[in-house]
């Protein structure tokens, strides 16, 4: 989220985005408390844990439109899944996964790794 895409809108609107997002704006007042509550809310950093891993994920990346449409695409195959999991875990996060589902003979077990990635977008989404 961009700080000066916000500072465009209007006060009401800010107050409308704000309720989309989740932010808590009972309290703030004027356009830069709005703006300040709503970064807050989408900046954040959201903590996992799925298929024995720890994995930090910034809650503004499920609404991530590439998120979305890799998502509504991922039942199709792997490819669209393993750029999903980039998108949301970032690139070393991703290798940190790759390499946690990878068996000792080097075959990578597609099935735990979509197991994981759909851990991860579950419990983001629940704690977003």
């Amino acid at each position: 989220m961009k700080k000066s895409t916000l500072e465009l809108m209007k006060e009401d609107e800010l107050r409308s985005f704000a309720s989309v997002v989740g932010a808590d704006v009972e309290s703030a007042e004027g356009r830069d408390d709005l703006i300040s509550a709503i970064l807050d809310r989408t900046n954040r950093t959201i903590t996992v844990k799925a298929g024995g891993m720890k994995l930090d994920v910034k809650a503004s990346s499920v609404t991530d439109l590439r998120v979305v449409e890799l998502a509504g695409r991922a039942d199709k195959g792997i490819s669209e899944l393993t750029a999903l999991s980039k998108v949301l875990l970032g690139e070393r996060q991703h290798a940190r996964l790759i390499e946690h589902v990878t068996d000792d003979d080097g075959s990578v077990d597609g099935v735990l790794f979509a197991f994981i990635v759909g851990k991860v977008i579950e419990q983001v989404e629940r704690k977003n």
